[in-house]
């Protein structure tokens, strides 16, 4: 009789683990260390967490500060872990809220001689704000951090930081929604009626895209675990790899979303930091567009997967009102 064992790909995982957190150890204190001034000291390594392109560790140094650590040990992930890299720099760069570098390991010799590509960044003591409902100031100091963000302006749109996009911005966009739109009715979840209404809303909104002649810088995840309050009241935004030049109306909608869960008084300390420090036709364009942008929400988030299709749809449908 065959036998199956259902642990395999686990066992395989953990194995995977271990091996990667010792090849981790052996480069902080022969490579990492080193660079910090902080040569021979001891340090304890936190658990990894997954991503979903490298593993992350918390490191803690005796006698010195923490910092966060990322390693890659496949050659074939590097190009996604240098892009890592420079979406960091970029914002750095531009003295926005992210954590710093502190140590680049990007190098084939590197790699060669750890068997990891490594990346340490500045650990930001806060508090998600998901975590602590109670700290209010925090979706204000979102909101003005956002502000910031978005007041990096380019005069191209793009999907990824470094990669401008052909056509405009309103084609782009209505693309991409007619797209999910016929997905769902070839899926049997939407009847070719109510494509076709849907389908017609979101093409009102295209003059007003059409009217937008320079693109935000935006950070494209904005959830709450891209977001964190320090001990100051400062919002920081962590793992800006997805970043690109777009419209602000994409990570407002999120943080509504994602990060205020819709509650009208954390929107409303969220929206009013944020308006009170951008440009007030930000604002007219925001009550044109918002409703177009957080459809799109519910409609990608319907086209991932079935299991929550039905809740998503009637959202889409009772923001569209057809």
């Amino acid at each position: 009789m065959l036998e199956v064992v259902t642990q395999a790909p686990e066992l395989g995982i953990e194995t995977e683990r271990e091996r990667v957190e010792g090849l981790a150890r052996k480069a902080i204190a022969t490579h990492v260390l080193p660079a910090l001034g902080a040569e021979g000291r001891d340090f304890e390594l936190a658990l990894p967490a997954y991503g979903k392109s490298s593993l992350v560790y918390l490191v803690d140094v005796d006698g010195g500060s923490s910092f966060v650590l990322r390693v890659e040990p496949s050659w074939r992930r590097y190009p996604a872990f240098r892009r890592r890299r420079n979406a960091t720099l970029f914002w750095t760069r531009h003295e926005l809220p992210t954590p710093r570098l502190l140590y680049q390991g990007l190098s084939p010799a590197t790699r060669l001689k750890t068997g990891l590509f490594l990346l340490a960044e500045q650990k930001i003591e806060g508090i998600n704000l998901i975590d602590q409902a109670q700290h209010r100031g925090g979706y204000s100091a979102l909101g003005r951090t956002l502000a910031r963000v978005h007041g990096v302006r380019r005069s191209w749109h793009h999907g990824a930081l470094f990669r401008p996009e052909l056509g405009s911005y309103a084609a782009h966009f209505q693309r991409r929604n007619q797209a999910r739109l016929r997905q769902l009715e070839r899926e049997g979840a939407l009847t070719s009626e109510a494509q076709g209404k849907l389908g017609r809303w979101f093409e009102q909104f295209e003059p007003a895209l059409r009217s937008v002649k320079s693109f935000n810088l935006i950070h494209h995840r904005c959830s709450e675990s891209d977001v964190m309050v320090d001990v100051e009241g400062k919002a920081w935004m962590l793992g800006p790899y997805g970043a690109g030049f777009g419209l602000f109306e994409t990570d407002l909608v999120r943080a509504e979303v994602y990060i205020c869960r819709d509650d009208p008084e954390k929107v409303g300390r969220l929206q009013q930091a944020y308006f009170g420090s951008f440009h007030p036709e930000c604002f007219r364009l925001h009550e044109r567009v918002a409703p177009a942008f957080r459809a799109e929400l519910h409609l990608a988030h319907a086209c991932r997967g079935a299991t929550e299709r039905t809740q998503e749809l009637e959202s889409l449908q009772r923001i569209a009102n057809v």
